[in-house]
């Protein structure tokens, strides 16, 4: 009975036991499919890399400082605006290939601070949507009121786009930098307004040519 029974357990131990060149293969199959996927996340990984990359926005030094005080011109006047006033400033951009015809404002907007001139909303890093690191953009700042029938803008900038992560464009100037924004803003009448003048102008035109053919 005791050498049966050991015959029964040999018979079984062969049959659970697994060669030595399978557990060599399967220990082979693991270590290539550890590789593979290894390889998978590494690219993924790039992938990733490189599309944030491409997606991520250029970006401006969006806060001029608390030395760079805007100047309206108001007739032969140039002055501060205050408060009272009731300006919102805006950063307008577009890319150089499309022209100064399509720019677009950026998301922060600012108004003016207690401190006449200072303006306060614009983060220090500011990134504008849709564009990429090294893109070469227009800029011009506008202001606007509700107390007042015009707009008012600044000169019009050109600057290379810097990384999101910073530090962005040095877009401002209280000298003559070339490519850079002043801090003084003309006024421009808004479209509304500039297309009465136009309409007005027409028919003035219109009624002393009436005139004049009466008069022959």
């Amino acid at each position: 009975m005791e050498r049966g029974r050991r015959a029964c357990e040999s018979k079984e131990h062969r049959k659970l036991s697994i060669p030595a060149n399978s557990k060599s293969q399967l220990f082979g199959k693991d270590h290539s499919i550890r590789n593979t996927m290894k390889k998978l996340l590494f690219a993924i990984s790039l992938t990733l890399t490189l599309v944030t990359s491409v997606l991520a926005d250029g970006t401006i030094q969006g806060s001029p400082g608390a030395f760079f005080r805007f100047q309206l011109a108001f007739g032969d006047q140039m002055r501060h605006p205050t408060v009272a006033d009731g300006f919102t400033f805006g950063i307008f951009y577009g890319s150089v290939s499309a022209g100064l015809s399509r720019l677009t404002v950026a998301p922060q907007l600012a108004t003016v601070s207690p401190t006449t001139g200072l303006v306060t909303g614009w983060p220090l890093l500011m990134s504008l949507p849709g564009t990429n690191p090294g893109d070469e953009v227009f800029l011009q700042v506008r202001a606007w009121s509700e107390l007042y029938p015009m707009e008012f803008h600044s000169n019009v900038g050109r600057v290379t786009l810097m990384p999101e992560a910073g530090p962005g464009a040095v877009i401002w100037t209280l000298g003559s930098t070339p490519g850079r924004i002043t801090p003084i803003l003309y006024p421009v009448p808004e479209p509304s307004t500039l297309a009465l003048s136009t309409i007005t102008g027409l028919a003035l035109a219109l009624s002393f040519r009436r005139r004049i053919n009466n008069r022959n």
